[in-house]
């Protein structure tokens, strides 16, 4: 195992048991994502490309969607049949400034972990500038394992770790799809 490898696996199990922007079960913002999920409107309101706008929570302004009323986020629902791999992600825009990132998810680790890594990388940046990290991550996922420039690498962050993944196709769609759950978000907002 080369160290490349090791690295990848250690940072990835990392990310899977400890993710970031994960909304713990039973709350207030989970219960919200989890009805976005399955289609319903309560609290929600659907978008044209089948996304969920998030409403205001009823928990007296400490679930996240709060912190804007005229904001609450917009919310993305992803499902891969191949593998099972479910996630709802929303994002809290204002000002062109992704504030927060929150999601629910079930999928294989490396699923969980690119959620996690997209959440730490993402969250603070500017809508165009998540665009760009989004297409350089595309880029990385399309790579067949050769990479990406040392610029666009480190601009990846912990992200650049899932060039090992870009060798297995079928696992690509496993690390992309909180990715394209965050575009979708962004795209319409």
């Amino acid at each position: 195992m080369n160290e490349l490898d090791s690295l990848y696996g250690e940072t990835i199990l990392t990310y899977a048991q400890n993710p970031s922007g994960k909304v713990a079960a039973n709350t207030d913002a989970y219960n919200e994502l989890k009805a976005c999920s399955n289609g319903s409107t309560n609290g929600c309101s659907s978008s044209k490309s089948g996304t969920k706008t998030g409403g205001k929570g009823s928990d007296g302004g400490t679930n996240p969607a709060d912190k804007n009323a005229t904001n609450p986020g917009v919310c993305s629902h992803q499902f891969n049949p191949t593998c099972g791999d479910e996630i709802t992600l929303r994002a809290i825009i204002n000002d062109d400034i992704i504030q927060e990132i929150e999601w629910i998810g079930e999928g294989c680790s490396i699923s969980l972990a690119s959620a996690s890594v997209l959440t730490d990388l993402i969250t603070g940046r500017t809508t165009t500038d998540a665009m760009d990290l989004i297409k350089l991550f595309l880029s990385l996922m399309n790579s067949k394992g050769e990479g990406v420039d040392a610029e666009s690498e480190e601009k990846l962050e912990d992200a650049a770790i899932f060039q090992s993944v870009s060798t297995f196709p079928m696992r690509i769609k496993c690390a992309l799809i909180s990715w394209m759950a965050l575009k979708d978000s962004i795209l319409n907002n």
